[in-house]
């Protein structure tokens, strides 16, 4: 009867030690195993830029991402314009248009689904506004300098 409770013993011990190693595996395996992360959140800090650049701006946590460009007003044209650490791009140089935007995370293995897109329409002053502007400047510059100068000679009179 003894040999029998010995074992009953010994093999429920090996029962344990069996389950405890398959549990620790599966501990090890959910640790090590890459898990993508959510989407992360891309914003412009516009929705119509008209001065020649803007600023996109995302978030998910520390790595590397992948932010991408489609447009103006197509979606077949798809451009990958940054890859790398930072977690914002100002975005500048671009023909009148409607352009979209999407970023993603990337890790080692993971990467994550792509960012919900954002649209940016780029619609850059007119032509007879900046000439407008240009020429209010210049009447501002002209009438300083005739101030100056009258000025000038009126206490070099006295």
């Amino acid at each position: 009867m003894a040999t029998i409770n010995q074992r009953l013993s010994q093999s429920s011990g090996r029962a344990y030690s069996l389950y405890i190693g398959l549990l620790l595996l599966g501990l090890l395996l959910v640790a090590v195993t890459p898990v993508a992360s959510a989407q992360p959140t891309l914003e412009a800090d516009s929705e119509l830029a008209t001065a020649g650049y803007f600023t996109l701006s995302w978030s998910d946590g520390a790595g590397n991402y992948e932010l991408q460009q489609s447009g103006p007003d197509s979606t077949l044209a798809i451009k990958l314009i940054y890859s790398g650490p930072d977690e914002a791009r100002v975005v500048s140089g671009l023909a009148d248009g409607r352009y979209q935007y999407r970023v993603r995370y990337l890790a080692d293995e993971v990467q994550s689904d792509w960012s919900e897109p954002v649209s940016v329409i780029v619609a850059h002053h007119s032509l007879a506004k900046a000439w407008l502007f240009f020429t209010v400047g210049l009447v501002v510059f002209v009438a300083l300098l005739a101030a100056i100068w009258l000025g000038n000679r009126r206490m070099s009179a006295r």
